[in-house]
């Protein structure tokens, strides 16, 4: 019987998620048909769904609800959550060698096809992300072992998660998770916060071959990005970047488009800083 715990109200995020599986392929999701997504509250029978965002959509205001991915799955639709608190958890269904002590197996991959609306000129006139927080106040997203990907096209762009404008504030807790290819019009190709609040990314995660790139008079950049960093908060970032990069077009007045005006920071920016952030990983 798989070991399972479903996070509750409170738990710190500098504390370890105690979700390590000694047989991945005996949990629950395992049993859903293809593809397996599965949710569960504590105390409650589980439920299969078609998709992630019926599963999250399920979940109502449960803060100790957890939906579990358990192979790969395309999304054409960003997903927006308003819950106060989601945690997603990927499961190798084709595993049945413990996950604990930091062992990595074989994580199912979320395909984005999410992408945003630019006018002629490629300037934006939409933004989009794969999971949009978009509820009132503050938020809390956790990821665990999950890949994620955005589909290839230069018509497509898109954040993997982006957080609602104005006072929004955003907590992330992402262990053990991949985000590659995404491309993005302005700041955080990967992750575009507004308030960030208490940010964990442990060692195990990678951010590989993002980009921004588009038309766009901003002093923007990185792959993971927020606007204000608070007094209060606490941002504790030890996870690997490569080859991460941001590039704004810009017109010289002889007619050459070369360079980049404003483009700040291919890995991280902070826009305004009051509080503690420890950077502590790879960058190349």
């Amino acid at each position: 019987m798989a070991n399972f715990m479903a996070l509750t109200l409170g738990v710190s995020l500098s504390n370890e998620f105690n979700s390590d599986l000694s047989d991945p392929s005996s949990h629950p999701v395992c049993d859903c048909p293809t593809p397996k997504i599965y949710f569960k509250v504590s105390g409650s029978t589980h439920t299969c769904f078609n998709t992630i965002d019926e599963a999250i959509q399920s979940m109502g205001g449960s803060s100790d609800a957890v939906v579990f991915l358990g192979s790969n799955v395309e999304v054409k639709e960003g997903i927006t959550i308003k819950q106060k608190e989601v945690n997603l958890y990927g499961v190798d269904c084709s595993s049945t060698s413990s996950n604990a002590k930091g062992k990595i197996n074989k994580k199912p991959k979320v395909t984005s096809f999410v992408t945003g609306i630019e006018n002629s000129k490629g300037i934006v006139k939409k933004d989009n992300g794969l999971l949009k927080l978009f509820g009132s106040g503050s938020q809390t997203l956790r990821l665990r072992d999950i890949d994620f990907t955005s589909a290839q096209g230069k018509e497509i762009f898109g954040h993997a998660i982006l957080a609602k404008e104005g006072e929004h504030i955003t907590s992330l807790d992402i262990r053990n998770c991949r985000f590659t290819k995404f491309v993005s019009r302005n700041h955080g190709s990967v992750i575009s916060l507004q308030t960030a609040y208490k940010i964990f990314m442990d060692e195990k995660t990678m951010f590989k071959d993002n980009k921004i790139e588009g038309y766009c008079d901003c002093y923007y950049g990185g792959t993971v990005s927020a606007m204000y960093v608070g007094e209060d908060s606490t941002l504790e970032i030890y996870a690997n970047f490569y080859n991460n990069h941001v590039r704004y077009h810009y017109d010289w007045a002889n007619g050459r488009e070369e360079g980049s005006e404003h483009a700040e920071g291919g890995a991280l920016y902070f826009a305004y800083v009051d509080g503690f952030i420890k950077i502590n990983g790879n960058y190349h």
